[in-house]
């Protein structure tokens, strides 16, 4: 999802070679490749300047951000996984309308997705967008490291908070 919309992430990548964890070419002292920074514009806080935060990696981006959130204990959260509410929507939306202390609605018709992109912009003609292609994209194990490297796939096996990991039962590919 990052690398087609990074959103105020900025970081060196290309379609054939994303997310870049490592560089194809800088290496450190022992011929290791280098990790590939990220720098994330944002405001920290309403009614605050805006500051680039920088990061070893869009691993260390990812693992930082959540548990970020979840190391929150002013305010309550609710965090879902994207592929759970792509994949088993009417589950997940039922069981967050009762942790609101809600029930969902017209449950007999069940949870219907939208064709359509929520997000509106300009897409390249032809770019599927929605969840029909969101279900061909992430909906197979097939694709999901074609544009990874062995150098990525080695640095993401210790760039990746286990405990995040674990807590949100993913897997590293094989």
């Amino acid at each position: 999802s990052m690398c087609r919309h990074p959103y105020s992430a900025q970081w060196r990548h290309f379609a054939r070679h994303c997310p870049n964890l490592v560089s194809e070419s800088d290496k450190d002292k022992d011929g290791n490749a280098k990790s590939v920074k990220v720098y994330l514009d944002y405001q920290p806080e309403l009614h605050q300047e805006s500051k680039i935060h920088k990061y070893e990696s869009l691993a260390d981006l990812w693992s930082t951000w959540y548990t970020d959130y979840l190391d929150v204990n002013e305010f309550p959260r609710l965090m879902i996984r994207y592929e759970d509410l792509l994949f088993y929507p009417t589950e997940v939306v039922t069981a967050v309308c009762k942790c609101g202390g809600g029930k969902l609605i017209n449950a007999d018709n069940g949870i219907h997705h939208v064709e359509e992109s929520a997000k509106k912009g300009h897409y390249k003609k032809g770019t599927p967008v929605g969840v029909v292609s969101a279900i061909i994209r992430y909906g197979k194990e097939d694709h999901r490291t074609d544009t990874m490297t062995q150098e990525d796939l080695s640095y993401a096996r210790g760039a990746f908070s286990s405990d995040l990991m674990d807590l949100f039962h993913y897997s590293h590919p094989e």
